[in-house]
């Protein structure tokens, strides 16, 4: 499993991430339910399409909840909007087409803003879009691609995080391979005309036994004034990335 999203609703708290099935051979997104002692009650395969599925950007608009998985064999980048949260899903829209990874996308001053790794293979690139409106008229932004050659900060690794009026994105250290480490920046400018951002450092977490060769993606969140993280890891050799098989997907 990878890329864990965590949403709470009332008292209940989920935890979408994407699951690798064998039997498919991609990613499925799979979400499991948690009580307040952090014990599974309830998980299940939630969205599984015939191509991969990753990171499974969950967020709430309007009252309603929505996903932005990556899909990037398709060539699309599809709205999904849940019908009964959060087991059942349905497609919303296709917002773009083109190639990219790990979409985040999120709202600054009433506008719509998505972050996409624009060449999966090489993890180096990076371009933004931005919208008036969640489901139409996405354009690219003047400043595209916003990192060229950067394999530091073309990855998008989970969720920004906003703290008093800073916006601190997270991104895949890929410089020596995939999946290596988070990096954090800033966004000190942000606008449909003009980006600027700044680089923070690495993301140091305390990991366990079972992360100690790498991660790629954290989710931090405050919980009774304390700063917790969910993240993925590995140990040993990590699997190469799943690899684009010239497959054609319906648009």
């Amino acid at each position: 499993m990878a890329d864990p999203f965590r949403i709470v609703v009332q008292d209940d708290t989920y935890i979408f991430a994407e699951v690798w099935s064998r039997s498919a051979q991609c990613g499925q997104i799979v979400v499991f339910q948690m009580n307040n002692r952090d014990q599974v009650v309830a998980s299940a395969i939630v969205l599984a399409e015939p191509f991969h599925l990753s990171y499974p950007c969950v967020f709430k608009n309007q009252g309603y909840y929505y996903m932005l998985p990556e899909a990037w064999e398709t060539g699309q980048l599809v709205l999904y909007k849940a019908e009964t949260f959060p087991w059942d899903w349905r497609r919303e829209n296709v917002l773009l087409e083109l190639d990219y990874a790990d979409p985040q996308i999120f709202v600054h001053n009433d506008c719509w803003y998505v972050f996409l790794n624009t060449d999966p293979l090489r993890n180096a690139t990076a371009s933004v879009f931005w919208s008036d409106s969640l489901r139409t008229n996405w354009r690219a932004h003047p400043q595209n691609p916003v990192f060229q050659d950067d394999s530091l900060r073309a990855r998008s690794a989970g969720p920004l995080i906003r703290h008093r009026e800073r916006i601190v994105p997270f991104s895949q250290d890929c410089r020596q391979r995939y999946g290596q480490s988070v990096f954090a920046s800033e966004i000190v400018e942000l606008s449909p005309n003009t980006i600027r951002t700044r680089s923070l450092g690495e993301v140091e977490l305390d990991r366990p036994e079972w992360a100690q060769s790498g991660f790629h993606h954290v989710d931090v969140f405050l919980e009774n004034g304390v700063h917790h993280e969910l993240f993925d890891g590995y140990s040993g050799a990590l699997e190469p990335q799943p690899q684009q098989t010239g497959t054609e997907f319906p648009r």
